[in-house]
């Protein structure tokens, strides 16, 4: 449901729909997604055309790609474990760092890597990945 609105931007409250079967059925894009990288209100911020039209009160369908949890497990797992691979590389072959150093040195870059997951405002990188499919089911007017 459309919360509130701006010029590009709306702002939703994510729950399950009654008429989508994976929501029922405990999965899809409402417990794949909002229930892990939401805040526990879900209540999130989606950007949108400048030419919405959307309305506080509007019921909209957000749906996601069945490739979600591929998407998931690369960028929460996949990644890091290259990032760890690299810096210690790097650490003992181009800087020639002694074994603690190159595993500080791997471990810091991990968890800077997280740490910006963590910082940025994940359902802004999600929905830039995913590129929602937004559908308005209902409006606050009829």
């Amino acid at each position: 449901m459309v919360l509130d609105t701006s010029k590009d931007k709306i702002w939703v409250k994510a729950s399950s729909c009654d008429n989508c079967d994976t929501c029922n059925s405990g999965g899809g894009c409402r417990s794949r997604l909002f229930t892990m990288f939401s805040s526990q209100d879900k209540v999130f911020k989606l950007d949108v055309a400048a030419k919405h039209s959307y309305e506080p009160g509007d019921n909209l369908i957000l749906s996601c790609p069945d490739v979600l949890p591929l998407l998931i497990m690369t960028v929460l797992y996949f990644v890091p474990m290259i990032i760890f691979v690299i810096l210690t590389a790097v650490g003992h072959y181009t800087l020639q760092l002694a074994e603690p150093w190159t595993i500080t040195l791997a471990v810091a870059g991990f968890l800077v890597y997280y740490g910006f997951l963590y910082l940025v405002k994940p359902v802004w990188v999600w929905q830039k990945l995913l590129a929602f499919k937004i559908s308005k089911i209902t409006s606050n007017y009829e």
